[in-house]
C-alpha cells in the first residue's frame, strides 16, 4: 500500500522559477538516497505540476510515492530541506500580506519603493 507525500509550494518569482524547480527536484532525489527515509520512499519526489502563475507568482507541486504510513514523515522531511535549500541559495518566496518584489539586482532583493515628496 503506497501514498503520495505531496508539497505545494506558491510565490516562485519569474527570476528565480528554473533555479527552483531545479531546486525541488535536487532536494526530493537526495531526501530519496537518504538511509533514513530509502524504505519509505518508493519513487522520489519530484516537480509533477507547474501551476499557471497568479499574484504570488509561480507554484508547483512536488510529489513521491511512499509508504502509506510514512506520507506525513516524508512531506514534513522534504518541508524542512526545501526551506534549508532555498536560504541557502537565496531563493525567497512571494508571500500574501506582502508586496511581491519583482526585480532583483546582483542576487539581492531590490529595495522597497518609497514614494517621492510632492514637492510642496
Amino acid at each position: 500500500v503506497f501514498a503520495a507525500a505531496e508539497v505545494h509550494i506558491r510565490g516562485i518569482r519569474e527570476e528565480d522559477l528554473d533555479q527552483a524547480l531545479e531546486i525541488l527536484d535536487r532536494v526530493g532525489q537526495e531526501l530519496a538516497a537518504d538511509d533514513r527515509f530509502t524504505v519509505a520512499i518508493l519513487e522520489a519526489p519530484s516537480v509533477k505540476f507547474l501551476g499557471d502563475p497568479d499574484d504570488l507568482g509561480w507554484s508547483a507541486k512536488i510529489r513521491g510515492k511512499v509508504v502509506a504510513g510514512q506520507r506525513w514523515e516524508v512531506a514534513t522531511e522534504l518541508l524542512k530541506r526545501l526551506n534549508r535549500a532555498f536560504l541557502e541559495e537565496g531563493i525567497e518566496l512571494n508571500k500574501r500580506g506582502v508586496a511581491p518584489r519583482v526585480a532583483r539586482s546582483g542576487g539581492h532583493p531590490a529595495p522597497p519603493f518609497v514614494a517621492e515628496p510632492d514637492g510642496e
